[in-house]
């Protein structure tokens, strides 16, 4: 049971004014009389929409009844809306939708009858002429007759023998309630205005009571402020906030609110909160949200809160909840914690108040509302949540299809991905993972099966092409909505199972060259795309055409001037969705035009490379040839060698084993290395190789220095650094460091796994001997790596075919460039689409990359470096470090600081030594760091929510 006062399971009228009250008396003095409500026990006015729907329904059966000016729905359970109708303190009706026929009815009760029958001009069912009603001996009420009349189904009046009362016809036939003689009646007809007056007393009670709560606590906190929705709930709490001296008030746009609640808010002078996530690239990944499952409020509502109150610090919030609004706030206190946030104490002063109180006292008061809510919707919010009516949301589509229709193909699509009935998108049944009793009862009556856990079970029939299934168009009646003919049809909408089939696509390679690519600023905004399968990538606009061999550098993508955002970008990555991905440095996600590539290779043209003359294998040579002129191109290396191999520890090791080695030779690398840019040089012990490990300062930059000083000792075959630490984001000056090299006549190797994804890197500019890096971490397939040499220096270490030119009896040839070094069936697929991803970064612009993430790494570690008990391990300088920072917090083991931010926060981060041992030692962390590493995708909002939730974090440990 709602715990409330029992007083509030009544409503009070007064017969003389004819007016509802709030309280026991009225202005007028007179006695006043209890109508009892239906739980939940919440009461509200009928404003314009439902007042006009009433009279329709009353019109289409009865002809024109005129309503008073004070009519009240009390809400109450059933399939989809169903609202008792008060009208004159009578019971007069229930309003209910039916989420199956699309279609309002409204079914009389007798005390509306004294109201009705002076104006009915049909819906009049005489019982004296029907036969079967003749022939009956005893009762009529409470039974069923055949009827020889024809009358549509539905609520109609019957008279008998002077007595009237309501029946339901169903099929031919009538069921008559009770028969009553019915003395026609009129009443007074005030306005809301006198039901105000006669209420003043007790909405100022209302007013005084909710206003002595917020002063009472809102300094408990250092500062207070208003969580404002635009609903009137919180528009009742803000008036009476603000009376009490209460100034601030944030709203949260979740980026799917409707254009009139974001006006209104604005219209208020409250703050608006930025948007968390984006909802339809979310939703893509996790599905719809349900009332069972809200996974959107975390991402769209408690993130943005997260950050928001970080910025804050501790606070008194007041809130509009009520105990009437949903069982889960019917306990609500008068203060409660914000179990989601430490930081927030939430204050619920009209907690007690029913939806009749709040609209009368905003009356009252004249402040602005919503207008939404006299359109029809009674609660306020995001128009895809699943607390949205079935009724609300048909509403929705006559007022924004442009909203809805995006909604309503993507709950198609996904009903056809998942396998799901029609009834899943018809009747509105995705609203629940486990359907709760009611709606499991609507199954059972329309035959939809269920899973013993009340899921939906899955119909293989409903795996169909969208052709096939219910459009957006067909699920309201045509009497409810435009026609079809007047939208787009599901044929004109691109969705993944109506695409071009493999074989009649256009490869990444046939698609427009960067040269004729348009800049980002001329791409179509996110909020005017479609599905993120539909919308057009940047790469989609800018690889090469692979049959031409046009091997130009690309113009740059734009100019300096015009900074890179990510949201050019971040709907090629769906699995971005619902997660905050801080773990690039061990790997990045892969854009969707490098996963068609990869499928596009396995469905169109897989054959193995090399001399075969058949067109697939001529189509796989050529592809895969090009790609390596594509990453040639993308490090400035034309004039050397590039070879792909499996990862960048596999092209060290390359070099390592390549390389003849004589005792007595030396390596140099540095402190800073991955154990893969590490271990493959100790190993070299065996053959009398000696390796020397450079140190860092204390600002963690590489002690040249020292490195000087070794060269010059001599027998230095080869120096190894990496350009960019993995742990600490420095990058070491590899130009000075090329330069030294050449001095001494060393070899100079640079490990570019870390800086190829975030910085411009040209190899004649390092001036290098090997550059190897990974293409699994600059948004290429796992299992891809490239080791870049100026000259064929090395000896293959593995021999095999593919990397001959000719064998004899007594020996090979090798074949020349690449290929000698990638004996065996190579990663074809993971080449190309390797290609595909250097042409991807190439069209948004490295530059434009590196700063964008130099602006993202100061933010971070200015705002980790604030938090009390944090440690920041990262570069001192802005243009010597990438989007990689370390840290650690006092009191919390690395792993269990990660565990936490997954769990808490959906962020995901690295921890532990990174492969970095030797390093931690030096740096005396023995359990390693907590590590954040971004990427292109990464934004503002989500460097905002580590911070926000390692301080929380932080605050409790």
């Amino acid at each position: 049971m709602i715990r409330e006062p029992a007083v509030k399971k009544f409503l009070y009228w007064c017969d003389q004014c004819n007016v509802p009250l709030i309280g026991r008396t009225c202005a007028c003095k007179t006695r006043v009389r209890e109508i009892e409500l239906l739980q939940p026990h919440d009461v509200r006015p009928a404003l314009a929409a439902d007042m006009a729907l009433i009279r329709r329904l009353l019109a289409e059966r009865f002809g024109d009844i005129p309503l008073p000016h004070v009519v009240l729905l009390n809400k109450t359970g059933g399939v989809d809306r169903t609202d008792l109708v008060i009208v004159h303190g009578d019971r007069f009706g229930w309003l209910s939708f039916d989420p199956i026929t699309r279609k309002f009815s409204l079914d009389i009760a007798p005390e509306a009858l004294p109201h009705i029958l002076p104006h009915a001009t049909r819906g009049i069912v005489d019982l004296e002429t029907e036969p079967a009603v003749s022939a009956h001996k005893g009762r009529i009420g409470g039974k069923r007759f055949p009827l020889a009349t024809p009358v549509p189904d539905g609520t109609v009046i019957v008279s008998y023998r002077n007595r009237f009362g309501t029946g339901i016809v169903r099929d031919g036939q009538v069921r008559v309630k009770e028969l009553v003689p019915v003395e026609p009646r009129t009443r007074p007809d005030p306005d809301w205005d006198v039901v105000i007056e006669k209420n003043r007393y007790h909405l100022k009670n209302l007013e005084r009571n909710a206003i002595r709560t917020i002063k009472k606590h809102m300094n408990d906190r250092p500062c207070v402020n208003v969580s404002f929705s635009g609903g009137k709930d919180s528009t009742a709490v803000l008036h009476l906030a603000r009376k009490a001296g209460v100034e601030k008030a944030f709203f949260i746009d979740t980026g799917i609110e409707l254009p009139e609640t974001v006006e209104f808010v604005a219209s208020q002078g409250v703050e608006i909160v930025r948007k968390g996530g984006d909802f339809f690239q979310a939703v893509e990944k996790a599905g719809p949200p349900g009332k069972d499952h809200r996974w959107c409020c975390k991402l769209l509502k408690l993130h943005p809160l997260k950050i928001y109150l970080a910025g804050l610090g501790s606070c008194v919030t007041i809130q509009g909840n009520r105990w009437y609004e949903s069982w889960n706030r019917a306990d609500l206190d008068e203060t409660s914690q914000n179990p989601a946030n430490p930081l927030q104490l939430n204050i619920s002063p009209i907690r007690n108040w029913r939806a009749l109180e709040v609209f009368l006292y905003l009356w009252w008061q004249e402040a602005p509302m919503n207008p939404l809510y006299e359109k029809g919707l009674e609660r306020i919010g995001c128009y895809t949540c699943p607390a949205v009516l079935e009724s609300e949301y048909e509403g929705l589509r006559e007022m924004h299809p442009e909203l809805t229709d995006r909604w309503d193909e993507f709950l198609i699509r996904w009903a056809g991905k998942t396998g799901m009935p029609d009834a899943y998108h018809r009747w509105g049944l995705w609203r629940w993972r486990a359907l709760p009793p009611k709606m499991r009862e609507v199954c059972r009556d329309r035959g939809i099966p269920l899973n013993d856990d009340f899921t939906l079970r899955e119909d293989p029939e409903s795996r169909a092409t969208p052709e096939s299934r219910t459009t957006p168009e067909s699920r309201t009646t045509p009497e409810s909505r435009a026609t079809p003919e007047s939208r787009a049809t599901p044929e004109s909408r691109t969705t993944p199972e109506s695409r071009a089939t493999p074989e009649s696509r256009t490869t990444p390679e046939s698609r427009a060259t960067p040269e004729s690519r348009t800049t980002p600023e001329s791409r179509a905004t996110p909020e005017s795309r479609t599905t993120p399968e539909s919308r057009a990538t940047p790469v989609q606009k800018s690889v090469e055409v692979a049959t031409t061999k046009t091997l130009e550098t690309p113009e740059p993508a734009t100019p300096a001037e015009n900074e890179f955002t990510p949201d050019e970008i971040r709907g090629d990555f769906p699995i971005l969705g619902d997660i905050v991905y801080l773990d690039n440095a061990a790997t990045s996600f892969s854009p969707e035009p490098v996963v068609e590539a990869l499928v596009e290779f396995e469905h169109r043209y897989r054959a193995n490379v090399g001399r075969g003359v058949h067109r697939l294998t001529r189509i796989a040579t050529q592809r895969y040839w090009h790609a390596h002129e594509k990453v040639a191109r993308f490090i400035g290396g034309e004039a050397g060698v590039t070879v792909f191999t499996k990862n960048a520890t596999d092209a060290i090791n390359m070099v390592a084993q390549g390389l003849s080695w004589k005792p007595g030779d030396r390596v140099v690398t540095t402190i800073l290395e991955h154990h893969s840019n590490l271990l493959p040089w100790r190993a070299l012990a065996k053959q009398g190789v000696a390796l020397d490990v450079i140190g860092i300062d204390a600002d963690y930059s590489l002690d040249l220095a020292a490195l000087e000083e070794t060269l010059a000792g001599g027998a230095v075959r080869l120096v190894t650094v990496t350009h960019a630490s993995n742990v600490l984001g420095v990058t070491t000056p590899v130009e000075e460091i090329a330069r030294l090299c050449r001095e001494h006549g060393a070899l100079f190797l640079v490990d570019g796994a870390q800086s190829l994804p975030h910085m411009p890197v040209d190899v004649s500019s390092l001036g290098c001997d090997f550059l190897c890096f990974a293409g699994h971490k600059m948004f290429g397939p796992t299992g891809t790596g490239v080791l870049w040499m100026r000259d064929l220096l090395l000896e293959s270490p593995t021999l095999g075919g593919g990397m001959v030119a000719s064998v004899t009896a007594e020996g090979y040839e090798p074949a020349e460039g690449y290929q000698r070094y990638e004996a065996g069936t190579p990663n074809i697929g993971g080449g190309i689409a390797l290609g595909v991803a250097v042409d991807y970064l190439s069209a948004i612009g490295m530059e434009r990359v590196h700063r964008h993430e130099e602006r993202l790494t100061a933010r971070l570690i200015e705002g980790l470096s604030a938090i009390d008990g944090v440690t920041v391990y990262a570069g001192r300088r802005p243009g010597a470090r990438i989007g990689v920072v370390s840290f650690t917090l006092d009191g919390v083991h690395p792993q269990e600081a990660a565990q936490m931010l997954d769990e808490d926060a959906d962020i995901l981060v690295r921890s532990g030594h990174h492969c970095c041992q030797p390093l931690m030692e030096h740096l005396n962390l023995p359990e390693g760091t907590v590590r954040a590493s971004m990427a292109a995708f990464t934004t503002e909002h989500e460097i905002d929510l580590l911070i926000a939730a390692v301080g929380e974090i932080s605050r409790g440990r």
